[in-house]
């Protein structure tokens, strides 16, 4: 009975591992992804997350969560990310290296066309009183900005927080690692278990002088053969029938065609 339950006990507990190991896996990956999105386009799509008050107008608050993605063009009324580097937007985008200018997300209110057909887009933030007073070129426009659903915001947002990687990836790791653990040290202090080893019999007369007074009594020759079935060895008895003793692992037989020579 206390074999069987430290059997289902380690298959509870193994399978709380497993879901555990599953669960930072996801999260993990879940993390990497979003951490990604927000320095490169992921499926065409790229996340940002709002950190000013200036479209507030539009709903989009502090610590919102927006999807962005590339257009082939933009109108007035859409609400761009886009990098704000304006001494360098007479230049090549290819040249330079944006992995440190800020990006803002605002909304189109004007857009200008060049004499090479080049589009810019003058924006303003919703709930600030100017424009911000640049031509923004097509080229360093990162694409729409659309906040994510009540949902997916509170997900995501608890998933990335100190709280979320806390809880969800440093907790079942250090719950994984002292698992792990214990079970190593009951793997190291484990008692190997004896062999059980068969013990033949002791006998008080070796299996000759049985034999012989087999002889002596019956008058028939002897054979010894060695009995295999060790698992259903018989104290020492007489079959009349067939005229065997059964001694410890050895059968004392008579020899074919004794009976002829009694």
């Amino acid at each position: 009975m206390k074999l069987s339950e430290n059997k289902t006990l380690s298959f509870v507990l193994n399978m709380i591992l497993d879901l555990l190991f599953l669960i930072v896996l996801i999260f993990s990956i879940v993390c990497a992804i979003i951490t990604l999105s927000t320095h490169a386009n992921i499926l065409g799509v790229r996340l940002g997350i709002i950190q000013s008050k200036s479209m507030e107008a539009s709903e989009m608050y502090v610590g919102d969560i927006v999807s962005i993605k590339k257009e082939d063009s933009y109108q007035i009324g859409d609400v761009i990310a886009f990098y704000r580097d304006v001494s360098n937007y007479d230049k090549d985008i290819k040249d330079l290296d944006m992995s440190k200018k800020p990006i803002w997300i605002h909304e189109i209110i004007d857009i200008k066309i060049d004499e090479e057909g080049n589009y810019s887009y003058l924006t303003k933030g919703t709930s600030n009183q100017n424009d911000d007073s640049f031509y923004v070129p097509y080229d360093f426009v990162l694409g729409v900005g659309k906040v994510l659903s009540p949902t997916l915001n509170s997900i995501i947002g608890f998933v990335v927080s100190r709280i979320g990687i806390i809880c969800l990836i440093i907790i079942p790791c250090i719950i994984m690692l002292i698992y792990l653990t214990w079970e190593l040290i009951m793997i190291l202090t484990e008692e190997p278990e004896e062999k059980t080893k068969y013990v033949r019999p002791a006998h008080p007369k070796s299996t000759y002088e049985l034999a012989l007074e087999y002889y002596k009594k019956y008058q028939k020759p002897l054979t010894i053969y060695m009995n295999v079935n060790t698992k259903n060895v018989k104290p020492i008895t007489y079959n009349q029938d067939t005229k065997n003793i059964n001694i410890g692992m050895y059968i004392v037989k008579k020899r074919k065609g004794s009976d002829n020579n009694a």
